[in-house]
């Protein structure tokens, strides 16, 4: 099994374009709203685990999205994953002081 494959034999980046196909998907057909919560919840967290072990291993800040995604998508979640963990935006002041610029 490569590094990148899982104990499913799926890799991740099959596993990536078909979220990616998933989610352009709902987009064309305006049902994001259909999508359960508790599967946004798992998708989210999973990514967010999966991003941060990747980030702590290289020791630097990975770009976390593609072009696509739009300025206001990105502070709606980083909005939700404060509010998620009861963090105040002084408290991630204090974190983002902290962390490696992102390389691209």
């Amino acid at each position: 099994m490569s590094p990148a494959e899982t104990r499913t034999g799926v890799d991740a980046g099959t596993l990536a374009r078909q979220l990616r196909d998933f989610t352009e998907d709902v987009l064309a057909k305006g049902t994001a709203n259909q999508v359960a919560p508790e599967n946004l919840r798992e998708l989210v967290s999973s990514a967010v685990r999966l991003y941060a072990a990747a980030t702590e291993q290289t020791g630097q800040e990975i770009p976390p999205v593609t072009e696509q995604v739009s300025t206001t998508e990105c502070v709606v979640l980083a909005c939700a994953l404060l509010r998620a963990q009861n963090l105040t935006p002084f408290e991630m002041a204090v974190w983002f002081s902290r962390s490696t610029p992102v390389h691209h």
